[in-house]
């Protein structure tokens, strides 16, 4: 057999210097995924699962600060039959930079998923339905009406949403694919208990990032219990998990911003009139400025994170209540 010369042996070498520059890389990836992402926007908990998960919003997030684009999807596997439509596509991570492959992701989705499969119905007679044969039917109440769960008669219209629903599954594959996502994902989404410094945090908070962050801490004269209290939150967890930044912290802790300092009267006057929000990460933000955080919020409604709430203005209520009330305290001491 000749011996094919296009292929030439590349020896790699390993030494410490090596290590610690491919640690220094991923720790810094690391700390711009945990920067980049907002809890109920980029990422949550899907309602019947354990734990929180990335959502396609975060993964367009990740993926663009990682310099990629999405490529033309290829699907792998495809079936359209009167039983079930079921599909698994792959997607490429392509790096704008190099123009090549930096991650892939494969998704899956099909008609046999209980979302799809059934469908809630009131009135069964429109569907072909008689009182008999709605006994054996699961069903539920909402809002005072009894709903049926029926096998899903518009099967025939869900080829494109498979298909699509696959492709978003396949990109979020693909962004936690990209060197030091998932082991960071790994960790935000593991559900540790924020009040244990010592375990939780310690890993929590580690790379470049969180160690100039810190560092900027000891200077301004902080403890870490000081700086939590000062930005109104119990770690710094919750604060990105609300939607803000480490940069955000470090001016209110500088004193750039007088978060929690103003008067409540002050703060009652910038009450906006009917707001209208776009993602919880808008409404975080504009409660953050009346110094309102999430803690406040869910020790008074007793709901776990903005995206607990049913919508934009049930969490939006709770907050004109805190503002008020605390414009309403000096007067009635």
């Amino acid at each position: 057999m000749e011996k094919d010369e296009s292929v030439t042996a590349v020896t790699v070498r390993i030494n410490p210097q090596t290590i610690q520059q491919m640690k220094g890389e991923i720790r810094l990836l690391q700390g711009m995924v945990r920067d980049l992402l907002s809890r109920g926007v980029d990422y949550g908990r899907i309602p019947g699962t354990p734990a929180d998960s990335l959502w396609e919003p975060g993964a367009s997030q990740i993926i663009g600060a990682f310099n990629c684009y999405v490529g033309e999807r290829r699907i792998l596997k495809f079936e359209d039959t009167s039983e079930r439509i079921s599909t698994c596509v792959e997607v490429p991570i392509i790096s704008r930079e190099t123009g090549r492959m930096a991650a892939t992701g494969i998704g899956a989705a099909s008609t046999l998923e209980t979302k799809y499969k059934y469908r809630w119905v009131e009135k069964l007679g429109e569907w072909g339905y008689d009182q008999e044969s709605a006994k054996g039917l699961r069903t539920k109440v909402d809002r005072g009406r009894t709903l049926y769960r029926i096998p899903n008669p518009e099967h025939g219209e869900l080829l494109n949403t498979i298909i699509k629903m696959a492709s978003k599954r396949a990109e979020v594959d693909g962004a936690e694919s990209l060197p030091g996502v998932a082991s960071v994902l790994r960790q935000m989404f593991s559900g540790r208990s924020p009040g244990n410094r010592n375990q939780d945090e310690e890993m929590e908070y580690q790379g470049p990032v969180w160690t100039r962050f810190w560092g900027e801490v000891r200077r301004l004269g902080l403890t870490d219990g000081e700086a939590h209290t000062k930005l109104g939150v119990t770690s710094m967890k919750s604060w990105l998990s609300s939607g803000h930044s480490l940069d955000e912290a470090l001016d209110i802790l500088r004193g750039r911003q007088e978060q929690g300092e103003e008067s409540a009267e002050s703060a009652t006057e910038r009450l906006p009139e009917n707001p209208i929000f776009h993602s919880w990460g808008e409404l975080a933000e504009a409660a953050h400025k009346l110094g309102v955080s999430q803690e406040d919020v869910s020790k008074r409604s007793g709901v776990k994170g903005w995206a607990g709430f049913p919508s934009y203005l049930d969490a939006w209520r709770v907050v004109e209540e805190l503002v008020t009330e605390r414009a309403q305290k000096p007067s009635m001491m």
